[in-house]
């Protein structure tokens, strides 16, 4: 087994890593980020972090002409419209509606871009294709991780290691290292109703753009989508002389599932949940048919989720300062730490953790 000694190692590329790395790197540390994909991820609290990532609300001339159809029926039903903040330099995009994706025009802010900055320096390596078996532990206290790469098996020592694999990736590393973990999952779960109609436009657009009765205190938020994959479906011919458009229906789901050391997911929607998406279904076939869809032109996806977390919690699992209750010096900066699903995308307070962290580190 190959082995390598540093100061630090951070597990992951999402949001949180990098933050905590850059803010190591520029204190001079010496440290290890790990990326167990091929390349670096561009899938998307304080002031700083949002200056930083340039999030602003989206402007109307953004609004694409489908969501923009959808936003007026909303409102005809007197409904309460906000817009959606974005991580996109607007002078930049083009309509093109693959920022959930990955943004061919470079105008959506991610996470690689630090990376790429890290890159450069002295003090910092960056392992890609290599994956983290477990972490070395002993007399309490974290040594290092283990890591699986292309060719061989790799020994990395530590003083300190912060994991940022995700809700899914970082339960399972926890397990596989003996520490309890995996449990109370969340996955803000969604459906999206898609109505068909001629008034919409087969052409991509952002996603998400408003958002219907934010502030009303419901168990869901309504917001105008489409997945990305029927876009491209759409260039051979799929839209057809009605082209779809879609209303997401997104629940903040109760921590009814887990992920096991093999990486795999269970999770069932309890009644309440149930409940909420049938709700919000209800009220996104009214937006439809106000917007002139026919109801015989309306379909609703299956369930799924997004943005999964509570799986590494603090306070069941790690403390507040975000260290490892049952191992020290090991830290976990992702959405696993959330103890319940905030309804929301959580990538400003995983980036403003992060920032936080990696301060603190560098300050030991």
């Amino acid at each position: 087994m190959k082995a390598l000694k540093t100061e630090h190692i951070v597990v992951g590329t999402g949001a949180g890593g990098p933050m905590a790395a850059r803010e190591l790197a520029r204190a001079g540390k010496e440290l290890v980020i790990i990326e167990q994909g091929s390349a670096m991820s561009r899938f998307a609290g304080l002031d700083e972090v949002e200056e930083e990532t340039g999030i602003c609300e989206m402007p109307d001339s953004h609004i694409g002409p489908n969501a923009a159809i959808l936003t007026d029926a909303a409102l005809s039903l007197n409904l309460g419209i906000s817009k959606w903040p974005k991580f996109i330099d607007f002078d930049k995009c083009n309509h093109c509606g693959r920022c959930v994706i990955s943004c061919p025009r470079n105008a959506k802010w991610s996470s690689s871009r630090i990376i790429d900055q890290l890159r450069k320096l002295e003090n910092v390596r960056i392992l890609t294709e290599t994956k983290v078996k477990h972490l070395k532990i002993s007399g309490g206290r974290v040594r290092g991780v283990v890591c699986e790469t292309s060719k061989d098996l790799l020994e990395i020592n530590a003083e300190n290691v912060v994991l940022s694999a995700g809700g899914l990736g970082t339960p399972v590393i926890l397990q596989n290292s003996g520490i309890g973990a995996g449990q109370a999952l969340y996955m803000d779960m969604f459906v999206i109703v898609y109505g068909r109609s001629g008034k919409f436009r087969p052409a991509g657009e952002p996603s998400m753009s408003t958002i219907f009765e934010e502030d009303k205190g419901l168990p869901y938020i309504l917001a105008p989508h489409i997945d990305a994959a029927l876009m491209f479906q759409g260039i051979k011919g799929w839209f057809g002389a009605k082209p779809p458009h879609g209303i997401m229906v997104k629940t903040r789901d109760k921590n009814s599932g887990r992920v096991d050391k093999n990486g795999r997911v269970f999770k069932r929607l309890e009644e309440t949940d149930m409940h909420s998406l049938t709700e919000g279904e209800k009220l996104a076939r009214h937006i439809m048919a106000r917007a002139g869809v026919s109801k015989d032109d309306i379909t609703v996806s299956e369930p799924t989720g997004g943005h999964p977390g509570g799986t590494a919690a603090i306070g069941t699992v790690i403390k507040p300062n975000l260290e490892c209750r049952a191992v020290k010096s090991l830290y976990v900066c992702d959405a696993s730490v959330f103890p319940e699903s905030p309804g929301k995308p959580p990538i400003i307070s995983i980036c403003a953790l992060g920032k936080w962290l990696g301060r603190r580190l560098a300050e030991k």
